[in-house]
């Protein structure tokens, strides 16, 4: 045999070794984790399955001096003194992260989430109680031991004998050849495949629940992808008491649903790419775009006065589903909070006997919905790839065109039990604005781009609502329609801080009249989960506190960030504050959108200052200590 085939058997014998030190790791995460004693043996295996594409990741992105110096395509790698530096690199390397996964098997208990580079704000302080720890884990010590010494005679045992008779930069193309080939087989580890979006810890949630994910993952995966927070702890109130007193929003007795109904409510959102408010003829005094919506919100409860939680759709998802808005410049789906502790609308009504799922006309992993899906518990995921004739109703750009995607949404919904709760998500108004050619000239072209394209998805609706009118499941169904954020913009009215946030909301049920005090009141994106909840007559004592339900009598808000300001908005008045220099304005709601007569009026613009920081202290702390809903 070859010194230098003897050598990638090595490096692929240390790192298969690898792969079932992380196996054992996992069942140490289970043993000393009561939590995962829970979960089904089914779930185990799935997330032991699941785990094998997050190990196999984090063992490459962990392992690249050793990878890469093995590959070498030159003659003195397969010489003692480089094989013995490949060694110790190895065996320091590998030793380090298993500590990190042995440290998380104890922190997670107090974190609730696996280890990030957050941890790094507690290595001053654990320096200092390191006696302590000895004491207090002296487990985690003695595996740490046992583990490193596998490590190590494992890998001594890999390290070639031949001696360094001289040193050689020859080398010959086939081992060039396996240079490259054993680089890109490390980058496809590392990405987790050839899938169009790199891996991330957020996908570990596909695997199924919460604990099924965090099982899923690793500490070296999820420490290595983690960055900095861009948020720290705030301390506006020292008082725990005033904070929760300035937030929490009291749910108020249904009284349009009759019981007897409750139970058996099929919900379904519909979540419609970059549209915004301004293209409804029904929220404006122009004719607008959306004469089948138009129609639709006549017959049901339609909010105007809307805003989205964030400017991404990747932020639009977890606010609509979780409750959670945007507040940081990272979206929560790629900061190192993605595997705190959520309780999203799937799988809230999962445990009450709801099929979920999501529909998304994109390939899988596009903007991380089937992550962010999968963290709000919704079970089954429909992509691009699930589409029977894909080729076919391609845009060529994004995924299935809207109408035939839509028509695909209804036939899976017959097959799923009731009740069910299901989100679809659209594709057709993103850029660059596809109309299908069989619709050339059908639609007004407007005066944007986006124009002719809501024309189209509006269009592409009114045969979703026809088809679906015609199924048993249609009367007992409450639909929720909105936009994940905007766009384009042609209206000044909108072309401003608080427009770029207009999305509209509808709520809409075939046979039920809904009933809400004030049509006009101030919505934002948070408010849609306590609104099904409430709607549905489920009482969840732990709910996040940034949204509240429609049907409720307490005043609307909505929260926003942007470009480093915040704002809070009510009906009257809306506050802009930037944090870092201090400085707070209040305007009026209903005739200072543009922002350019400031209002004096210290005692309402101290009210609202007081809530915009009492809600960043809940966000932030909570985000950082996981305890958003520990109130």
């Amino acid at each position: 045999m070859s010194k230098k085939r003897q050598i990638f058997i090595n490096l692929f014998k240390r790192l298969c070794f690898l792969m079932l030190i992380y196996f054992s790791l996992r069942l140490l995460f289970i043993v000393f984790n009561d939590e995962f004693y829970k979960l089904s043996s089914k779930q185990i295996a799935r997330a032991f399955f699941y785990g094998l594409r997050f190990d196999l990741a984090a063992i490459s992105l962990s392992n690249i001096p050793v990878i890469v110096l093995s590959s070498l395509p030159f003659a003195f790698v397969s010489k003692s003194l480089w094989q013995k530096i490949i060694h110790y690199l190895f065996v320091a390397i590998n030793i380090l992260f298993i500590f990190c996964n042995l440290i998380d098997i104890e922190l997670y208990k107090y974190t609730g989430t696996r280890m990030t580079s957050d941890v790094l704000n507690l290595f001053e302080f654990g320096v200092k109680q390191v006696d302590q720890f000895l004491v207090s884990y002296w487990y985690v010590f003695l595996l740490l031991i046992i583990l490193s010494c596998l490590v190590y005679k494992f890998s001594k045992r890999c390290v070639t004998s031949h001696s360094l008779e001289r040193y050689s930069l020859r080398f010959s193309f086939l081992s060039f050849a396996s240079f490259l080939f054993t680089v890109s087989l490390m980058v496809v580890a590392i990405r987790g495949g050839l899938q169009k979006k790199v891996l991330q810890p957020a996908h570990s949630f596909i695997a199924g629940n919460t604990s099924v994910g965090l099982l899923a993952l690793n500490s070296t995966f999820t420490l290595l992808k983690s960055k900095a927070n861009s948020i720290k702890k705030a301390e506006y109130f020292l008082n725990t008491e005033e904070l929760y007193a300035q937030l929490k929003a009291k749910y108020r007795p249904v009284k349009n649903v009759s019981t007897e109904n409750k139970a058996t409510q099929n919900i379904v959102i519909i979540i419609l790419e970059s549209f915004a408010t301004e293209f409804w003829g029904a929220a404006n005094e122009y004719k607008g775009y959306t004469p089948f919506l138009d129609s639709l919100s006549a017959k049901g409860v339609f909010l105007k006065n809307n805003f989205s939680n964030g400017r991404l759709s990747m932020e639009a998802l977890p606010a609509i589903l979780i409750g959670i808005p945007s507040l940081m410049k990272t979206p929560i789906a790629r900061s190192n909070f993605h595997s705190n502790q959520w309780k999203g609308l799937g799988s809230l009504l999962n445990k009450r006997g709801y099929h979920s799922s999501f529909f998304h006309g994109a390939p899988r992993g596009t903007m991380y919905f089937d992550a962010i899906s999968a963290q709000a518990g919704l079970v089954d995921y429909y992509p691009l790839e699930r589409y029977p004739e894909a080729k076919k109703d391609f845009d060529g750009h994004w995924g299935i065109f809207d109408e035939e995607f839509m028509q695909f949404t209804l036939k899976n919904l017959d097959q799923h039990r009731e009740a069910f709760f299901s989100t679809l998500f659209t594709i057709s108004t993103h850029q660059p604005y596809v109309v299908p050619s069989k619709y050339k000239d059908t639609f007004p072209k407007g005066t944007l781009k986006i124009h002719e394209s809501v024309g189209y998805v509006d269009f592409a609706l009114s045969k979703f609502f026809e088809e679906a009118s015609k199924r048993a499941w249609y009367k007992n169904t409450l639909f929720i329609i909105t936009g994940d954020h905007t766009q384009l913009s042609d209206i000044p009215s909108y072309n401003n801080n608080l427009g770029r946030f207009r999305v509209p909301l509808l709520f809409f049920h075939p046979e039920k009249k809904i009933k809400i005090a004030d049509k006009n009141r101030i919505t934002h994106h948070v408010d849609i989960l306590p609104t099904v909840l409430d709607y549905l007559g489920i009482r969840d004592e732990k709910h996040l506190l940034f949204g509240r339900s429609i049907l409720g009598e307490e005043e609307g808000e909505a929260l926003l960030f942007s470009n480093g300001h915040y704002y809070l908005v009510r009906s009257e008045y809306f506050l802009q504050y930037n944090e870092s220099s201090g400085e707070s304005t209040l305007y009026s709601y209903k005739n200072d959108h543009n922002q350019k007569r400031p209002l004096r009026m210290p005692k309402i613009k101290e009210q609202y200052l007081k809530k915009i920081k009492a809600y960043l202290q809940y966000y932030r702390n909570g985000l950082l200590e996981n305890n958003l809903y520990q109130y």
